[in-house]
């Protein structure tokens, strides 16, 4: 979209980080995780070295299913995060935790009822 918008108005626009934000998360409150995972996904390309951009779309990528992916994203807000000195380097890791945990916890449940 930022393309098009470059090209018809002969100038290139970027959305904000922040609407992006914005934007996905109230996606995800309303449960349409495709649309929430691509917005958040656009962050990042617009924003590759921004924590908040990866940890956004690990958010996502978590209500969407996509554990695996989810976590990946968050380690690389960290990694982020810490190379950058960004004061909120603890929210990722604390975030980071939380997803490590949800994916255990869906393992064990995937787990038992396959032995169900």
């Amino acid at each position: 979209m930022p393309d098009q918008l470059a090209t018809e108005f002969g100038y290139e626009m970027r959305p904000d980080e922040d609407l992006l934000n914005r934007v996905g998360y109230e996606y995800l409150n309303e449960t349409q995780f495709d649309s929430a995972v691509e917005v958040f996904e656009l962050a990042v390309a617009l924003n590759p070295e921004s924590p908040n951009a990866y940890d956004s779309l690990a958010a996502g990528l978590a209500e969407a299913g996509r554990g695996r992916e989810s976590l990946a994203m968050a380690r690389k807000a960290c990694e982020l995060a810490r190379q950058s000195e960004d004061p909120r380097l603890e929210d990722f890791q604390s975030h980071l935790t939380f997803l490590r945990r949800e994916l255990l916890q869906e393992r064990i449940r995937s787990s038992a009822e396959e032995s169900d």
